[in-house]
């Protein structure tokens, strides 16, 4: 017995399966070399003992190509879709798929797909949050398998945590004032900064006068932008993030005043001066004189020309100062000297004095009462644990404080307040205090605390859970617990030594 392939020329042995041929009927086989890709033409013939030839043709296909496979995640990635769908296509060159499977943990185990047409498709069971390394293969009629690559798949459910942030004028840290509350003048640029976690991929400042984008600070969790009020009134500043899931986030940062700007006018008439020159004046104290404020430090012109609408405003921080108007045909005017305990707006309304028919050399400035805005109150709608509530535990190390009265304070390094807040409770010695380092990992903090050298006891908290349960929003934001665990004052702003222990001395 012998075959042939493709009609070669020779004619190779076939072997008998018992050894050899010597019965009527014979079962044989035969190895063949090594066939190329593609359908081959076997022949095989065998001889009697009568010396009678007789063949068979069969035809053998040889598949050694495994099927191409390829493999499409869900558009949106991450996603917030617990129950995803995959879809792929799946061929093969010489044979026939007969069947797909998709593997979500990168081969451990596999899923069936259905399969028609050329295309695979498998929808999910419900998934938890997480990463998932996800691939298809496919099988052909030969025992070939053809594999996809790997698509990570990130399925995140959780919203972006809004943390604490700051709000400037220039460099100029804006915080509340004894009435909780932070004035500005209409037409003012302030920054925003905010610390945000979890995947943030963009975020927003919200009120009643526009939106204003935030941008991301790169190697940090900040988020920064620029927002002008145009118009007076209470404003609401809603913060929003967006994270790369869809997750959408949004908190209530603050409430601002917002203030009218001040106008100069003729005393007589009433009519607003438009080419006012207003300057503002404030006592160094190194120097021991009057010099004129640096206002472009701030980003603030100093001088100001009024406009068509007599209109000026400045906001300053604490110090000694006067205001002086100068315009043509007018007396110059100064304002008193005001003496200013934290950032405050001159947004006062001022009338000039028409020029005497006869001027005299050397006459003195009218000088004139007015009042400082920035001290009023409005109505305080950022929701924060009660007075008198207990202190949320919000994941904080509270038990080791139990039965003792403590000021928890929130903070964060990136923070120019925090910081210095940070010098301030170092120089405390005292285990009624805590600090939180809100969104930063611990060792951030500990490098923090390193370059500092500061000594006071402090827990980080990365992903800022504690800060959403306090909603902390202007750091550095201080809670005063008594010793049955219940809040009994909330203060915003830096605190010196001699405030926190006069608070601290309050409660039992």
């Amino acid at each position: 017995m012998e075959y042939n392939i493709d009609g070669a020329s020779e004619w190779l042995p076939a072997a008998a399966n018992d050894g050899k041929f010597d019965g009527k009927e014979e079962d044989f086989s035969f190895e063949t070399t090594s066939l190329s890709e593609g359908s081959h033409k076997v022949t095989v013939r065998v001889k009697s003992q009568a010396d009678v030839s007789t063949s068979v043709e069969s035809s053998v296909t040889v598949i050694t190509i495994p099927p191409s496979v390829s493999l499409s995640a869900p558009a949106q990635n991450p996603t917030n879709n617990t129950t995803p769908r995959f879809t792929g296509h799946a061929s093969s060159a010489s044979g026939t798929v007969t069947r797909t499977e998709i593997t979500l943990d990168n081969g451990a185990t596999w899923l069936p797909a259905v399969y028609s047409g050329g295309s695979f498709g498998l929808t999910t069971q419900t998934l938890e949050d997480g990463n998932y390394q996800v691939s298809a293969r496919a099988f052909d009629n030969a025992g070939n398998v053809g594999r996809s690559g790997t698509v990570t798949l990130v399925v995140d459910t959780i919203p972006p945590v809004i943390g604490g942030g700051v709000q400037a004028l220039g460099p100029q840290i804006l915080t509340p004032n004894e009435n909780n509350s932070i004035s500005m003048v209409a037409g003012t640029e302030t920054t925003i900064a905010m610390s945000m976690k979890g995947g943030v991929t963009g975020a927003q400042i919200q009120t009643g006068d526009g939106n204003f984008d935030l941008v991301p600070q790169p190697g940090t969790d900040l988020w920064v932008g620029k927002v002008k009020f145009e118009s007076e009134g209470a404003k609401e500043v809603v913060v929003s993030a967006v994270d790369g899931a869809n997750n959408r986030a949004e908190r209530l940062f603050n409430t601002l005043l917002v203030e009218k700007k001040g106008a100069v006018s003729d005393q007589a008439t009433g009519a607003k001066i438009t080419d006012a020159e207003i300057s503002v004046y404030y006592f160094d104290t190194i120097v021991q004189q009057w010099v004129l404020w640096e206002g472009a430090s701030f980003g603030q012109e100093n001088p100001q020309i009024s406009g068509d609408d007599g209109a000026f405003s400045f906001m300053v921080p604490a110090g000694k100062y006067y205001v002086e108007i100068k315009a043509p045909g007018h007396r110059t005017t100064q304002s008193e000297i005001l003496t200013l305990t934290g950032t405050s707006t001159l947004n006062f309304d001022l009338s000039m004095r028409s020029n005497p028919l006869l001027s005299l050399p050397f006459s003195p400035p009218d000088t004139v009462v007015v009042t400082v805005g920035g001290n009023k109150q409005i109505s305080e709608k950022v929701t924060k644990p009660a007075v008198g509530s207990d202190a949320p535990t919000a994941g904080l190390p509270l038990e080791n404080h139990k039965n003792k009265k403590l000021l928890l304070t929130f903070l964060s390094p990136w923070s120019p307040l925090s910081q210095d807040q940070a010098l301030i409770l170092s120089g405390i010695d005292s285990d009624e205090i805590l600090a939180v380092s809100l969104q930063e990992t611990e060792a951030r903090t500990q490098v923090f605390m390193q370059r500092g050298s500061y000594t006071f006891p402090i827990v980080a908290d990365p992903e800022g859970k504690s800060g959403t349960d306090y909603n902390v929003t202007i750091l550095p934001q201080h809670y005063l617990i008594d010793s049955s665990g219940k809040i009994q004052e909330i203060i915003t702003g830096v605190l010196s030594k001699n405030e926190i222990l006069n608070i601290l001395a309050k409660v039992r």
